[in-house]
């Protein structure tokens, strides 16, 4: 996808140079499969990719329930710190 965005972006100089992802079933941000292994979910994904992929961007993360919003808050904000090298608005807001 963000290959694609970044040929999109190229060969038409009005779109604004700005990705914006909004991830309306953010979750936790991270989850324990049954056989004991820790997967990412979307935002992490997302902020990893979007970190690597030469774009301006910034990304925002909706949940719903509360507790699961407290768990990708945490998540995206701490690994958000950890992938934001100048290329991005990394900050998820759950």
């Amino acid at each position: 996808m963000t290959k694609v965005t970044r040929g999109i972006l190229e060969e038409n100089s009005y779109f604004p140079r700005q990705y914006t992802v909004v991830d309306l079933n953010a979750g936790p941000g991270r989850y324990l499969l049954p056989d004991g292994d820790i997967a990412d979910g979307t935002p992490l994904l997302l902020l990893r990719r979007l970190a690597i992929s030469k774009l301006q961007w910034r990304a925002t993360f909706v949940e719903r329930n509360a507790l699961m919003a407290a768990g990708c808050e945490l998540v995206s904000a701490t690994r958000a710190a950890a992938l934001d090298r100048g290329n991005g608005a990394a900050r998820g807001t759950c």
